[in-house]
């Protein structure tokens, strides 16, 4: 087991040029655009999804007029 999975971390690649121009293209543009990289999801979104499961995070939707007050 490495040194990084025995200390529970998580790593990855995040670069902010490609952050940028992905900020600059539409929905399906960048979507293409990351395919092209070769990856599934832009470094933003690889940080909160990261940061979440390190704190134990999780996101629930909810609709209602109960949750609407």
């Amino acid at each position: 087991m490495c040194v990084v999975q025995q200390l529970h971390q998580c790593l990855f690649d995040l670069c902010v040029q490609v952050e940028a121009e992905l900020q600059e293209l539409e929905e399906a543009e960048a979507k293409e655009y990351l395919q092209s990289l070769g990856v599934q999801e832009g470094g933003l979104r690889s940080l909160i999804n990261a940061t979440y499961k390190q704190l134990g995070l999780l996101t629930y939707f909810t609709t209602g007029a109960w949750f609407s007050a």
